[in-house]
Parts: structure tokens; C-alpha cells; sequence
């Protein structure tokens, strides 16, 4: 799942093109941050243990971070200011999509549009 800054974007649209996700996603994540905007993706799969986060800013990658079986396998860029040490991973992706854009609850009245990415 996505968060974008719709003042960030031209439309409201997914660009068409095809880490934490695959190169042609990141290369749109890339794109869609780099008006001076921010991205938040994250994945949280509880079945897995797999919970993890990316934070896009003006057009880069600044931290990608992803929890896997019991240990981090992805820890890139400087941690942000609002992540915070928990003892549970999903919680604590949660808690960082409250601080950067969006708390869960307020989710369907927030003003930032969702995009939600499936590989074929």
C-alpha cells in the first residue's frame, strides 16, 4: 500500500510503468516524490512475519527498511525521526504511517490517495 501527497502528483493516477519492491515500481515511487513530495509504502503480512516500509522525498529513496522471520533483512538510509523501537514490527510500521502521513483509523478521510500495486 501507498500513500502520495496528491499535491505532489500531475494526476491522480498510477503512472502506467512497471529493494522492498520491484525496480519499475521504484522507479514510479521515485517519480511520484520528486515534485517535492513524500511517499510512504509499506507491506505488513502477520501470516509471514513480514512487515517493512519505504519513504520516498523529492525524488529519492531515503529509507527502506523490512522485518523478516525474526530479523531485518533490509535496513537502508539513516532510520527517520519518527520510527520508533518497538517490540512489534506491524505496530511499529503503523505507529510511522500515523507520524509521516496518515493514522489508521482516519484513513478513509484522509486527504491522500492509496494506490495499491499487484505483480502479475
Amino acid at each position: 500500500m501507498f500513500f502520495v501527497s496528491l499535491d505532489s502528483l500531475e494526476s491522480d493516477e498510477l503512472p502506467t510503468q512497471t529493494g522492498l519492491w520491484a525496480p519499475t515500481l521504484d522507479v514510479v515511487l521515485r517519480q511520484m516524490s520528486s515534485s517535492g513530495g513524500h511517499v510512504f509504502g509499506f507491506v505488513t503480512e502477520g501470516a509471514s512475519g513480514t512487515h517493512g516500509f519505504t519513504w520516498y522525498e523529492d525524488g529519492e529513496l531515503r529509507r527502506a527498511y523490512l522485518w523478516q522471520e525474526g530479523k531485518v533483512v533490509i535496513n537502508d538510509g539513516e532510520p527517520l525521526s519518527h520510527e520508533a523501537d518497538m517490540d512489534d514490527e506491524e505496530q511499529r510500521i503503523l505507529h510511522l504511517m500515523e507520524k509521516l502521513c496518515v493514522g489508521f483509523e482516519s484513513l478513509a478521510d484522509a486527504k491522500f490517495q492509496v494506490f495499491e500495486y499487484e505483480m502479475r
